[in-house]
């Protein structure tokens, strides 16, 4: 097997990168004839680290090495992606290699060492790490990278596309927020390194067994020069394609169309910048938010038409049995807008949309919670309430029938007997009258914090009713007036309509 280093040590030349430029030691000799004749091109400088001591197979099944190849797990247009077992350090990898095919176009060979080199300098949680890349003894240029066990974020929507309970109770929407928030603040670390992912998508998003969350596939990536920043804390990443001068040529699209930004479908290259990455995030949101995706075109040129004119419905409209929160989809439709300058302007603010938004339904859920607390205060009260005003409907029962057997002349002991009873129906009156201030004040507390409470409503509406009923059979005109208008304010669904009208 041949690996860069191998060949290196081979021609004695330096393995450390070289401050300030490119190893004079590289310009000529035998290493640079092996190399381009693998790549096409001179390596740049990064390559120059690239390396791996051991012999590697790529074939399954066969020990050759530091590998075992296990088998294929994955497959894409440029490589494939196989389990292997590093017997070094005795744990499993995942080791990309490009298709046989691919790598006889030197833009695709280039374009494939740079995703090894891109992603292996994003040193980030949420980015997968990459251990090494090599040449194997076929010629094959591979790279090895961190094994992630779990599924993608597409795969967990069309879970709950068609109703896996077991994926609802585990992915809620606040927990699907913060998976892209965790993805956002991934990409704003790549665009400080003077990274563009391009190819943003739930199919590219995985969440691990654990709750990790990694931004997979940086094989589109485009490596931009950085404006000069004097407090500069992150290196910007230098490739092999940059630093030969390599672009993509004008007129190809690369990426997804239906998460594309409009300048991306339009292969204005020059015109896609962090904020496209940005449009690619606000689509992924449409997704989680609508469970489908935001372009609607039956093939691949409607498709292509809907993304260059940045045709999308609001969430709410695309799925309407989905109650989408305003507030979420005015997020989501500020990053899908057409022009780049009216998109969040970049990562970290569309992650922080999200986290506001996160806040503010956490502090929706206290307060509803905390409403929900003094409804349950309210309702013992108002069982005791009940049991009072029971109590005294029969204690005046009692004093009416006392009353009427007493006559116009009770005796003496009629006479005190009448007074312990008066006194026993005026001491529930007095009863009553606490459960019920204390009963509405509770009730008007949880809709002073959260004014949707229906169950609230419900009870305050029920006692003022009682309230109203007892005024009209009274013929208290001014009562009936004042809890009518009390009643209303709290009519939701016209539950006490029937009642005011005097049905």
């Amino acid at each position: 097997m041949t690996t860069i280093r191998a060949v290196m040590e081979e021609e004695g030349l330096r393995l450390d990168p070289v401050p300030g430029g490119v190893d004079s030691t590289l310009t000529s000799g035998s290493f640079l004839t092996r190399v381009r004749d693998l790549l096409g091109f001179e390596p740049g400088v990064q390559l120059r680290s690239l390396a791996t001591d051991s012999s590697i197979s790529l074939i399954p099944g066969e020990v050759e090495g530091k590998y075992l190849i296990e088998r294929e797990i994955g497959k894409g247009g440029m490589g494939k992606v196989l389990l292997a077992f590093d017997r070094d350090l005795r744990r499993r990898v995942a080791v990309k290699v490009i298709l046989p095919h691919i790598a006889r176009s030197t833009d695709h060979l280039a374009r494939f060492v740079e995703e090894a080199q891109v992603t292996g300098q994003l040193e980030h949680p949420g980015i997968p790490p990459v251990h090494e890349i090599a040449i194997n003894k076929q010629n094959e240029i591979f790279f090895s990278m961190k094994l992630l066990k779990g599924r993608t974020l597409k795969e967990i929507i069309r879970d709950l596309h068609i109703g896996r309970s077991e994926t609802r109770e585990r992915f809620t929407r606040i927990k699907l927020l913060m998976i892209l928030q965790a993805v956002a603040n991934a990409v704003h670390f790549a665009h400080e390194k003077g990274v563009i992912h391009r190819d943003i998508k739930p199919d590219n998003i995985m969440i691990g067994d654990y709750g990790e969350v990694q931004l997979m596939d940086w094989g589109l990536a485009k490596v931009v020069d950085l404006p000069e920043r004097p407090f500069c804390v992150e290196e910007p990443v230098e490739s092999l394609r940059t630093q030969q001068g390599i672009v993509t040529a004008y007129g190809l699209i690369h990426g997804t169309l239906l998460y594309m930004p409009p300048e991306q479908a339009q292969a204005r290259h020059e015109l896609v910048d962090r904020r496209a990455d940005v449009y690619s995030l606000g689509a992924t949101l449409y997704e989680v938010l609508t469970l489908l995706p935001p372009r609607t075109g039956d093939n691949m040129q409607e498709l292509l038409e809907e993304c260059r004119l940045g045709l999308c419905l609001p969430p709410s409209q695309r799925a309407p049995r989905i109650k989408v929160p305003p507030a979420l989809e005015e997020i989501c439709m500020k990053a899908l807008e057409y022009h780049p300058d009216d998109r969040y302007q970049t990562a970290a603010e569309f992650a922080e949309a999200i986290q506001n938004f996160i806040d503010g339904t956490k502090e929706d859920e206290r307060r509803r919670a905390e409403s929900d607390q003094r409804v349950t205060e309210a309702s013992k009260v108002l069982r005791e309430h009940g049991e009072v005003k029971r109590a005294l409907e029969e204690a005046r029962k009692s004093l009416s029938s006392r009353e009427k057997q007493a006559g116009n002349y009770p005796s003496a002991d009629q006479k005190r007997s009448l007074r312990g009873l008066r006194s026993e129906v005026e001491a529930k009156e007095t009863a009553l009258a606490h459960k019920y201030t204390e009963a509405q004040t509770a009730l008007s507390a949880a809709l002073t914090i959260w004014p949707e409470n229906a169950r609230a409503r419900r009870a305050l509406g029920n006692l003022y009713l009682e309230r109203f009923l007892k005024a009209d059979a009274e013929g208290n005109t001014a009562d009936v007036i004042f809890y009518g208008g009390l009643i209303e304010q709290v009519n939701d669904g016209g539950h006490f309509t029937r009642v005011l009208k005097g049905n």
